[in-house]
């Protein structure tokens, strides 16, 4: 048996070469998910922080490389995916109808939205920090209170706008019936 009849060799319908090119994928994601993620954090300074020097581009790669390194490695995890296919033998439903597909679709769409929920919280905090520090050399004390009670709201607004994107995209709920659902609910119960 030589290499590339190995290669060829198919088992659960998938040959010994996509397991290869998968795993290697996701080797390799896992070797560079670090280099690309303070790669891709400098470019967000650049875009964003280059103006801002007292708090520098270190406590940015500090916030930024872990929710980047997710990113990253779901980024990774889709691509690898495409060497792999679910044995037909298996009989299990497609992604659109329930079952283990549907699951880890949804499960994948979820873990997407958080990890680009997690930068932006991220970058808030970094907002945070620059406005505080810039809240410091003020004379006033109203805005050190001022900044974290903003800080801490546009917060709750994210997380807000995360749950009615997850209930929208990944359980497919229909939020705008809801939210007039809430609304009327609301009015009855103010009225009472």
């Amino acid at each position: 048996m030589n290499f590339q009849s190995f290669l060829e060799t198919i088992y659960f319908e998938n040959t010994v070469k996509s397991y290869l090119l998968f795993l290697g994928v996701i080797l390799l994601g896992l070797l560079f998910k670090r280099i690309i993620s303070k790669y891709l954090s400098h470019l967000l300074y650049r875009v964003i922080g280059k103006k801002e020097q007292a708090i520098g581009v270190e406590k940015f790669d500090e916030l930024m490389i872990k929710p980047l390194g997710l990113l990253i490695m779901i980024g990774v995890l889709y691509f690898a995916s495409f060497y792999l296919q679910v044995p037909s033998s298996w009989n299990w439903s497609p992604p659109s109808e329930w079952g283990i597909l549907m699951v880890i679709s949804r499960l994948y769409s979820l873990l997407f939205i958080f990890s680009i929920f997690w930068i932006v919280l991220r970058f808030v905090d970094y907002i945070g920090l620059i406005l505080k520090h810039r809240a410091l050399s003020t004379d006033s004390k109203m805005d050190d209170q001022l900044i974290p009670f903003a800080i801490d709201l546009l917060k709750v607004v994210l997380v807000v706008l995360v749950v009615i994107t997850v209930l929208s995209s990944v359980f497919n709920v229909n939020v705008t019936a809801m939210a007039a659902g809430l609304g009327i609910g609301g009015i009855a119960i103010a009225m009472a």
